[in-house]
């Protein structure tokens, strides 16, 4: 499969610490931040009355994952080297794989925590690779007697093993989330300063969290609480509170005379079930302390087993009643298309009729148009004939105007000039008549004869 490939500021923050280490109080300030923790969160319990804060699917499949290796959550021995390449595996990654992908979505911060991702977490980082997760780490430490003191209220857990568990997740914790963005904190910073601590981890992740609620980190809720010691835990412990630098490895090597005494205590238990009195007072209450633990632990696992099996068979029959819920659904939709498709299929058939009869009535059209179209042309070259008739006639009758225009032009000439002519024999005759006067008066004079024709 290939790599998913997500948005560049996607990021994880993984909540890293030994069980009753703080953890839950650590993750809550997160969840109260308003980081997604996803959606199956694990509910409350009497012994974590505030909530554990952990997502149910994931807690299931990191405890089928360490029972694959032969291991459960209170093992100390390391887990195989090829661990991840063993048997189911794939499975079982392709299943975790699947988890974040349905319980966080795209949400751009994440936070996940539970005490086995110290162990479990090369699973996790090969994973976020795939899926474009930037991871950035928050361990927390709680002093190595507080630990053991509330795992053996508990669980009835013997110190000697509760010892062992808490070096073995620390260790194991510093180990693996080496190379990544790493803030370290403890119980007692967070209880004490948990906006301080929620101010460090906004600025690990580059999210700005702030308190939401003061009261979420009760320090009545501390049951158990000791003094600092000096010895070899209390050095390291210090180491993993307080300190960046990588631990000494010498630390590595020092749970291996603890599990070496577990085992001894194991030989010493199966001794005394043969000869009580061989043990001392001490060995005895240990090895009693082993044998309720161990008598409790398989019971926790069977529980466990059972509440997984339970979970895996209520989630199967949730999918099938999903399934089939989904095909009636699926079934009603697919019906409901089929009456959709039938009434639109009916109505097309009817549009179609009505297509073919308004076809019909276009072809008609269009032939009464084309004979009309053809009488319009004949009537058309009928008109352009007479129009060009009409124009000949018209230039006819312009040649006739502008010959008669000449011809009246001449004769309005003709006539100006006969005017001219008539004015000067009228001067000429009004000159003689002037004359014929004047002679006629003189002619009466000689005569004697009065003048009695003026005119």
């Amino acid at each position: 499969m290939a790599p998913k490939t997500s948005k560049p500021d996607r990021t994880a923050l993984l909540v890293l610490g030994m069980h009753r280490s703080g953890t839950s109080l650590l993750s809550g300030l997160i969840a109260q931040a308003g980081v997604d923790l996803g959606r199956d969160i694990m509910a409350a319990a009497e012994d974590n009355p505030r909530g554990f804060w952990e997502n149910q699917r994931i807690v299931s499949l990191h405890e089928k994952i360490l029972g694959n290796c032969g291991q459960s959550w209170s093992s100390y021995q390391a887990l195989p080297q090829n661990w991840q390449s063993l048997p189911d595996m794939d499975v079982l990654r392709q299943e975790l794989r699947q988890i974040i992908e349905q319980e966080f979505g795209d949400s751009p911060l994440i936070s996940i925590k539970d005490p086995r991702l110290c162990r479990l977490l090369p699973l996790w980082r090969e994973l976020a690779t795939e899926l474009g997760i930037a991871l950035r780490i928050v361990t927390i430490v709680r002093p190595a007697a507080e630990v053991t003191a509330s795992l053996q209220q508990r669980d009835g857990m013997a110190t000697d093993h509760g010892m062992a568990l808490w070096l073995r997740y620390n260790l194991d914790m510093m180990e693996l989330s080496e190379g990544l963005p790493t803030l370290r904190t403890s119980y007692r910073s967070a209880l004490e300063q948990p906006a301080e601590t929620l101010a460090a981890i906004s600025s690990l992740c580059g999210h700005e969290l702030g308190m939401d609620d003061a009261g979420f980190a009760d320090s009545s809720l501390q049951h158990h609480q000791t003094e600092s010691v000096d010895d070899w835990s209390g050095q390291l412990y210090r180491l993993l509170a307080e300190g960046d630098a990588p631990l000494p490895t010498i630390y590595a090597s020092s749970i291996d005379p603890l599990v070496m005494a577990l085992a001894d205590r194991a030989t010493e238990l199966a001794a005394a079930r043969i000869k009580p009195e061989q043990l001392s007072q001490d060995a005895l209450q240990g090895a009693r302390e082993s044998m309720l633990f161990e008598q409790a632990e398989e019971a926790r696992r069977y529980s466990t087993a059972m509440e997984i099996e339970l979970e895996e068979r209520q989630r199967y029959a949730a999918n099938l009643e999903q399934e089939l819920q989904a095909r009636d659904l699926d079934i009603t939709t697919r019906q409901e298309y089929l009456d959709a498709l039938s009434a639109e299929l009916k109505q097309r058939e009817e549009y179609a009729v009505s297509l073919e009869q308004k076809l019909r009535q276009l072809e008609t059209s269009q032939e009464q148009a084309d004979e009309y179209a053809e009488s319009l042309k004949a009537e058309l070259a009928t008109r352009q004939d007479y129009a060009q008739s009409l124009e000949a006639t018209l230039q006819q009758k312009d040649e006739d105007i502008g010959r008669r225009e000449e011809h009246t032009q001449s004769l309005l000439d003709e006539v100006e000039r006969l005017n001219r002519e008539l004015a000067t024999t009228t001067e000429q005759l009004n000159d003689l008549r002037h004359r014929f006067r004047h002679w006629l008066r003189l002619g009466n004079l000689l005569k004697g004869t009065p003048d009695t024709n003026e005119q």
